[in-house]
């Protein structure tokens, strides 16, 4: 495990770096070796990279430019390269509380940081909000923040101090970079409200966001977890994960509406947690989500944390009010959230004992990026390390 404090001597950073750059929208990643390395500002921190993770459809929503939400890029060439973490290399001039060698994650929302949604510590709804190493989703307002801020493909990234989280010495940099979507699903999951004892069902179980949701309902006490998917071979990875609390629905061959009355003995779930992702040219399962909803047990809470823009849901106005039935959206997470996270990590609350980490190196990452697209399922960790 890496020691806390892994001394860098600033002096030594060199003006230049070793990055992976996209130049084409649609084409693989270029590394280079001349690449300047960020300017600092007098509130930012220079970070060496140490690890980068990367999700089943980055290959697709980065590279090819399929996204179910609208998104807007940067100016090319560009360094990519979502969730960081790595070592502190150097300190803006007027940061105090910080030294160089801390370990630390890189939280990759980017935001104004001044109007009332992240004064209230809801970054996701901020009008500027992206996310560093990726694109602007939904309007270009935050691309000025894209442009400053270069992604994590590199041997260094420049990020604002306001994003940076300290990480426990027993927790590695490997693991630390899947918080990126591990924040995603547990701040859906305090959203819904989810309590020891709960019942919850998770739509999408077996995909990044969805493993994660399943590991941290286990974390946070749920007695029984019921995982939705189609495919057999990953639902019963994920299984064997705790077989007493994990239940799987196979909706090739299952009836979710029957498996889950049989499950809770027909009471239904306190929390359905829906991770769907979108993959291009796929039908998408919005019947799955229809009756996914529809098995919410009396006074229970849907979340939508997926990646289905455009489709249409519909429910009872009388089961609303009859049945106390709330349903919502989660938008990403904030830096308490992940604090949280730590802890649960550090204390082994929260374990990342079946995850199978895959490490790449900086000039692998377009192989990275392949490894990743296949979607062999969530409990896989696809890591570069720069």
């Amino acid at each position: 495990m890496e020691k806390t404090m892994q001394m860098v001597n600033s002096s030594k950073v060199e003006n230049v770096m070793k990055a992976a750059r996209m130049h084409t929208l649609g084409k693989p990643l270029v590394v280079e070796k001349d690449v300047p390395i960020p300017t600092l500002g007098s509130d930012d921190l220079l970070i060496e990279v140490k690890a980068v993770h990367v999700a089943q459809y980055h290959k697709s929503a980065l590279i090819d430019g399929e996204h179910s939400y609208p998104f807007y890029t940067t100016s090319l060439p560009a360094i990519l390269g979502m969730a960081g973490a790595g070592i502190i290399a150097k300190v803006g001039d007027n940061l105090l509380g910080f030294q160089e060698g801390e370990r630390v994650y890189v939280n990759p929302i980017l935001t104004c940081g001044n109007c009332e949604y992240c004064i209230e510590g809801k970054p996701g709804l901020c009008d500027m909000w992206v996310l560093q190493g990726y694109f602007a989703l939904f309007t270009p307002n935050g691309i000025p923040l894209l442009e400053q801020y270069p992604g994590g493909f590199a041997q260094y990234m420049k990020v604002p101090a306001r994003s940076v989280v300290r990480i426990p010495d027993n927790v590695s940099f490997d693991h630390a970079v899947r918080f990126n979507y591990v924040g995603t699903a547990y701040e859906g999951l305090k959203s819904g409200g989810l309590s020891p004892g709960d019942t919850v069902l998770i739509n999408g179980a077996t995909g990044t966001m969805g493993t994660d949701a399943t590991l941290l309902s286990l974390a946070m006490g749920a007695t029984k977890v019921i995982t939705v998917g189609r495919s057999a071979e990953r639902l019963t990875r994920i299984k064997q994960v705790n077989p007493e609390r994990i239940y799987t629905i196979d909706v090739t061959q299952e009836s979710i509406s029957e498996r889950i009355k049989e499950i809770t003995k027909g009471k239904g779930v306190n929390v359905y947690l829906d991770a769907l992702g979108y993959s291009a040219g796929q039908t998408p399962p919005i019947n799955s989500v229809m009756e996914c909803i529809g098995n919410l047990r009396k006074n229970g809470t849907a979340v939508f944390i997926g990646a289905l823009s455009g489709q249409k849901i519909s429910y009872d106005y009388g089961s609303f009010v009859g049945l106390n039935i709330k349903i919502t959206g989660s938008c990403w997470y904030n830096n308490e959230s992940v604090l949280e996270l730590m802890e649960m990590a550090s204390g082994g609350t929260l374990k990342f004992d079946d995850y199978e980490t895959h490490l790449f190196s900086l000039d692998e990452v377009n192989e990275a990026l392949d490894f990743a697209s296949q979607r062999s399922g969530g409990l896989n960790n696809t890591v570069v390390r720069p």
